[in-house]
């Protein structure tokens, strides 16, 4: 390989390291933040709120801490927003904050006792948002990125540039995990967390559909566990010289 095609290859890899790998660690961040948030507020106190506004997506609340008066407008732990509809969460808030309106009652929320400024109205860990949603993308793009950071590394130092390094059903098989690691880990949480509601539905060909894929997800898994035990038959998992000169 040429050093112009090194060059290339290796802005290719930069190019596919920055988006895999800033996708992947947003999705981290929103994982890690969302459980933090949630493990934390677990000490924090019950209060008695205000509704004062409530609008599309946010709602606006008053309390009162020791004395002194605040006003939040976070709902809770998840960290990125939005609605969604892989729960009940959403049903369950607009439900409550329509009942404190409609009956003029205040609602109960929870307070950072370290930082009174600091609320929630629910703090509970929304489960299948960071398994369904973030999961997937953390560890899917986190494969990309890493395949990209080896890219990258082997252009710079021309690893194979002679020939391969690896035997054949040895570099076969890292394949074959790689493929398998990005699809179970998207395939698998939606599953869990999507075919029992469509179950209870009636659903019966969106649930037939989904099940595909984690079956696939296993005939794969199969298939990269036997790649690799017949690649530990070889031994030396690296090919010949004599095959790297050519």
């Amino acid at each position: 390989m040429s050093l112009k095609d090194r060059i290339g290859a290796g802005v290719g890899g930069l190019v596919m390291l920055l988006i895999f790998g800033g996708i992947s660690a947003g999705a981290f961040w929103a994982m890690g933040k969302t459980i933090h948030d949630g493990m934390r507020a677990k000490d924090w106190v019950k209060v008695r709120a205000d509704v004062r506004n409530v609008s599309e997506g946010s709602v606006t609340y008053a309390y009162d801490w020791q004395g002194r008066k605040y006003t939040g407008d976070r709902t809770g732990t998840w960290a990125l927003g939005g609605s969604s509809e892989l729960d009940d969460w959403e049903d369950r808030m607009d439900a409550m904050l329509t009942a404190a309106q409609n009956d003029k009652k205040p609602i109960t929320i929870f307070v950072n006792p370290e930082n009174p400024a600091e609320s929630l109205m629910n703090r509970e860990i929304r489960w299948p948002l960071v398994l369904v949603l973030c999961l997937p993308f953390a560890l899917g793009f986190g494969a990309g990125a890493a395949f990209a950071l080896w890219l990258i590394g082997a252009n710079a130092l021309g690893i194979g540039s002679n020939g391969p390094i690896l035997k054949s059903q040895v570099s076969a098989a890292l394949k074959q995990w790689g493929f398998t690691l990005v699809w179970n880990s998207i395939a698998f949480p939606i599953a869990v967390f999507a075919i029992p509601s469509l179950w209870q539905e009636g659903e019966w060909f969106p649930v037939i559909l989904l099940a595909l894929f984690p079956l696939i997800g296993l005939l794969v898994l199969w298939s990269a566990l036997v790649s690799t035990f017949q690649a530990l038959r070889q031994g030396n998992p690296f090919a010949p010289r004599t095959a790297r000169a050519r």
